[in-house]
């Protein structure tokens, strides 16, 4: 099963469009026409990807951006709009934007941006990884058995997750 990607727009040409060619490169989409409970919604389908429209009605592309970000929500979020002026573009990036996308957009230029966005989000969270991995820590009570297992399962864990740990 391929990424699951998750459209919000009011337009559903446009999101009959996305789907359609998203959908015909083997990702999972589910459209919405609204942002409105989109944080619960990420919450429950935890989508690989996001796009968003800038210009929806009631709670736009930007307050739902930044309300995605105040809860924690960190997946790539591509800005979708017809509106492609640089001030568009920069509030999309200054929210937390992943990437911005004109609509209408060719379905290969489509692709790409979904595919490349993709790809970066795995590469960031593979350096996060690298980075955090050098912060991890036993359990203080942990210990290691004569096997070379620790208590708290933490090198087992690291090595089923490919995480390098230090020794203690």
């Amino acid at each position: 099963m391929g990424d699951k990607i998750l459209v919000v727009d009011d337009d559903t040409d446009i999101t009959n469009f996305i789907s359609a060619v998203l959908e015909s490169a083997g990702y999972v989409v589910d459209c919405r026409t609204s942002a409105n409970g989109i944080v619960e919604c990420i919450q429950k389908s935890a989508p690989d990807m996001v796009l968003l429209d800038y210009h929806l009605p009631g709670l736009d592309g930007i307050m739902a951006l930044n309300m995605l970000r105040s809860n924690n929500l960190f997946m790539p979020i591509v800005m979708l709009t017809s509106d492609a002026s640089q001030q568009v573009a920069i509030a999309s990036f200054r929210s937390g934007a992943s990437d911005f996308l004109p609509k209408p957009c060719e379905a290969g230029y489509l692709e790409s941006v979904v595919r490349r966005t993709l790809e970066n989000r795995t590469r960031y969270l593979s350096q996060a990884v690298d980075i955090l991995s050098k912060y991890l820590t036993h359990l203080p009570d942990c210990g290691f058995s004569e096997s070379g297992e620790c208590r708290c399962g933490l090198v087992a864990i690291c090595a089923e997750n490919g995480a390098p740990l230090a020794r203690r």
